[in-house]
């Protein structure tokens, strides 16, 4: 594996990286990793999640749809409940947000960051910490969003890494495997509408 050194940007100390972590440091930071190479995950069942799927609908629209804000409030969260307002910025260290409503008036915020994105492969986001990597107070939650082009469709995984069993067990409890298969099912549907 080939490094590099990062040079002494705004009194950070020089730090060693791969080569295929970061590409280059720009004025005031980093840009974004132009290797676009999948994260390879190690599923740890103590404390992961995973739900796994083909689908009838292409790796593309299945990443457009996951990398823009304008329509979540249609899939991204299982009726009744639904998305009142999602924010999205589809870069490593974007924000991501959104505030879930239920039919009873429960509120949902959440609130994190991407951490990596691979165009129509992968898409990497968290809870732990939200916009230009900045710690949070909540750690829920990691979660990949793998992508691969099969006959017919392409092969859905969703994989969410949880700090601890129980913060998993918490999670599986809410409905996890039934929830995260709802919004993939309104996903699929709406990308079938042509929306």
């Amino acid at each position: 594996m080939r490094f590099w050194l990062q040079e002494r940007v705004q009194g950070v100390e020089p730090l060693v990286y791969p080569l295929n972590v970061f590409d280059a440091v720009i004025s005031g930071g980093w840009t974004t990793n132009l290797a676009m190479e999948k994260i390879t995950f190690q599923f740890n069942p103590e404390t992961d999640l995973r739900l796994e799927r083909i689908v009838p609908v292409s790796a593309e629209d299945i990443h457009r749809h996951w990398t823009s804000a304008e329509r979540m409030d249609e899939w991204f969260c299982p009726l009744p409940w639904k998305v009142s307002w999602a924010e999205l910025d589809a870069r490593p260290g974007g924000k991501f947000n959104s505030l879930m409503e239920g039919p009873n008036g429960e509120q949902v915020t959440n609130s994190g960051c991407l951490l990596h994105l691979v165009p129509n492969r992968q898409l990497v986001f968290t809870s732990c910490l939200g916009e230009g990597f900045r710690p949070t107070a909540n750690s829920f939650m990691t979660a990949c969003i793998d992508l691969e082009p099969v006959e017919g469709g392409t092969r859905y995984t969703a994989t969410v890494f949880h700090k601890d069993s129980e913060t998993k067990e918490e999670h599986a409890a809410m409905g996890f495997e039934q929830g995260w298969g709802v919004v993939l099912d309104q996903l699929v549907a709406l990308i079938e509408s042509g929306k």
